[in-house]
């Protein structure tokens, strides 16, 4: 792995336990102000190695999965749309399209992710035939 110092310094990244020890001492000889670290929740090791160097949990995002070999979607209109159109297919409508336009530019597979904590969406990727894939936390250490 290879580090240099951003400017300013800060700096986004994805490791494992294998990695951290690295990664700190890179922090610390760079004066880097905030480490935003990414890691796989099912990686127990680097969530534990976060936690003792007063990283802070700040989310946790989940990923969802869908193969476009199948076009068949099942209708549904929740999601990130203004409460006022909520029941008016435009989700639907914005999933689909973007599902067409992955395929059409050569997509075998469409990757989605939001907050843990955004059911709404989630429900709609699961009918839309998403299925979960990833899930990450995000952590912060100040320096």
């Amino acid at each position: 792995m290879s580090l240099r110092p951003a400017q300013p310094k800060r700096k986004l990244l994805s490791f494992t336990d294998e990695d951290s020890g690295e990664v700190m001492r890179f922090c610390h000889a760079n004066a880097v102000e905030l480490l935003v670290a990414r890691c796989d929740a099912a990686d127990y090791r680097t969530v534990h190695v976060m936690e003792k160097e007063g990283g802070r949990l700040m989310d946790t995002l989940v990923y969802f999965s869908r193969l476009l070999d199948n076009e068949i979607l099942s209708p549904d209109t929740e999601g990130v749309v203004a409460p006022a159109v909520q029941h008016c297919d435009v989700y639907h409508r914005l999933l689909r399209s973007a599902m067409s336009r992955a395929k059409k530019n050569g997509a075998g597979r469409l990757i989605v992710s939001t907050q843990v904590t955004n059911y709404r969406v989630q429900r709609s990727w699961v009918r839309a035939g998403f299925e979960p894939y990833q899930a990450y936390y995000n952590y912060h250490v100040w320096f």
